[in-house]
């Protein structure tokens, strides 16, 4: 049986808010307020938890920033993300962080050196073995 959270329920009802298939059903700035809600739950004694969490929030902050086309909002935040992945010594968001860079890259925002770090550092998440020096 899994056990979620009220936090862990509002940042998952976020995420759906923003990523419908259907552009109609997406409601960013409902998914917004939702996140910023979880926010005010999170409890940052429960260090790991917390910290997970935090990952969460920006990953849907990204996704709604994405869709408000907010693109140098949405990369900084996604910045946030991979180096806070790399911190923790942690890839699970790894596949959510690559897909909203993807959209990022394709966008009229895609040539900023902003999207250029974060492909950089997605990298250095993905494959940290090929920067390490010998």
């Amino acid at each position: 049986m899994i056990n979620m959270t009220l936090e862990r329920f509002l940042i998952s009802r976020a995420r759906s808010l923003v990523s419908a298939p259907d552009k109609k059903l997406r409601s960013p700035e409902l998914a917004e307020k939702l996140i910023y809600e979880a926010d005010q739950i999170g409890d940052p004694g429960i260090k790991n938890h917390f910290s997970y969490h935090r990952l969460d929030s920006y990953v849907a902050l990204a996704q709604v920033w994405l869709t408000k086309k907010a693109y140098p909002v949405a990369t900084e935040a996604l910045l946030d993300v991979v180096k806070m992945s790399q911190k923790m010594h942690t890839s699970i968001h790894l596949p959510f962080i690559t897909e909203l860079y993807e959209e990022i890259r394709l966008s009229n925002y895609g040539k900023d050196i902003a999207v250029a770090e974060l492909g950089l550092r997605l990298l250095l998440l993905q494959y940290p073995q090929l920067f390490q020096q010998r």
